[in-house]
């Protein structure tokens, strides 16, 4: 399977709950951060032109994870990125949450774009959507 982007994070222990593992809903927050490097990294989007933007924003509108092995602070481990599906005003980004070939955790979130003033949905900027598609 191809991999759109991968990203090397660390898992600080501030993230742990009292079982010394990931919290699991810190996993949202480390997954956006790979979001983040993504946009700039693999579709070469600067931060501000993606979420500052005069004209839309881009929130989540659904989000799930699929936990398989405990998730342990003061690690390195790797997020997959990829692309799934593109609709009109809409897509889906998988991450995966891998260290050594060893697969922790999947996530999946759907973003839409809206319109800054309005907050209503809009079609993706076809420069976007061009670069989302050259990731499948």
């Amino acid at each position: 399977m191809k991999v759109a982007y991968r990203k090397e994070l660390y898992i600080p222990f501030h993230l742990s709950d009292a079982a010394g593992i990931l919290f699991f809903g810190h996993i949202f927050s480390l997954a956006h951060e790979a979001y983040e490097f993504f946009v700039q990294e693999a579709l070469n989007i600067s931060w501000d032109d993606w979420f500052n933007h005069s004209e839309w924003v881009i929130p989540i509108k659904q989000t799930q994870a699929c936990y398989h092995h405990p998730i342990s602070v003061g690690s390195i481990y790797f997020f997959n990125v990829n692309v799934k599906k593109i609709g009109i005003t809409s897509f889906v980004l998988t991450y995966q949450l891998a260290q050594h070939d060893r697969l922790f955790c999947e996530i999946e979130m759907v973003h839409v774009f809206c319109s800054r003033h309005t907050k209503q949905k809009v079609p993706l900027p076809i420069f976007i959507k061009e670069k989302l598609l050259s990731l499948i």
